[in-house]
């Protein structure tokens, strides 16, 4: 799945996720006139089946894709109706994208961010497994807390995740 942001420069990135499956890939190449426009993926741009026009029209789009509960809503229904996880991750960010497009306040970098966080927060919900192993919590951290807190865990022996999980869970009884 591919969101395009063309510009007069030339810059591309893609960002994958178990054992190299390409999830999105945002690719930004000059643009044959000085507009640029920030475009999304049409659904014959997506390797995948398309949804059935039943689901398609059952399910939240647009920014409602970004309220956490509307998203988890819409990955229970893909997997109820056997949408496998990397196709309900494209469908998703396609769903999401034209209400990021079409934000005229928003800059093409500042759109691709968004989509971006779209998909990296519609990736962690899809491939978790089950609701009940765990809440996975997307969290920005000043670079200096996030050094520290790697330190910390080094010394700990532990990844930062882990140390994290640790000192939350501690924290919290």
């Amino acid at each position: 799945m591919f969101a395009h942001n063309t510009r007069k420069q030339s810059h591309s990135m893609g960002g994958q996720i178990l054992g190299g499956a390409l999830l999105i890939g945002v690719a930004m190449s000059p643009a044959p006139s000085m507009a640029a426009n920030f475009e999304c993926p049409q659904d014959n741009d997506l390797r995948t089946s398309p949804l059935d026009a039943d689901l398609l029209r059952v399910l939240p789009k647009g920014v409602t894709l970004s309220q956490p509960s509307q998203l988890a809503s819409a990955v229970a229904l893909m997997r109820e109706h056997g949408v496998p996880p990397y196709s309900t991750i494209d469908h998703l960010i396609a769903l999401y994208c034209p209400t990021v497009a079409s934000n005229l306040s928003l800059s093409n970098d500042q759109k691709t961010s968004r989509v971006r966080q779209f998909a990296t927060s519609a990736t962690r919900l899809v491939l978790t497994n089950d609701s009940e192993t765990g809440v996975i919590f997307d969290v920005e951290l000043k670079p200096d807390v996030a050094e520290e807190a790697s330190q910390r865990a080094a010394q700990a022996g532990l990844t930062v995740e882990q140390w994290m999980t640790q000192v939350i869970e501690a924290g919290v009884r």
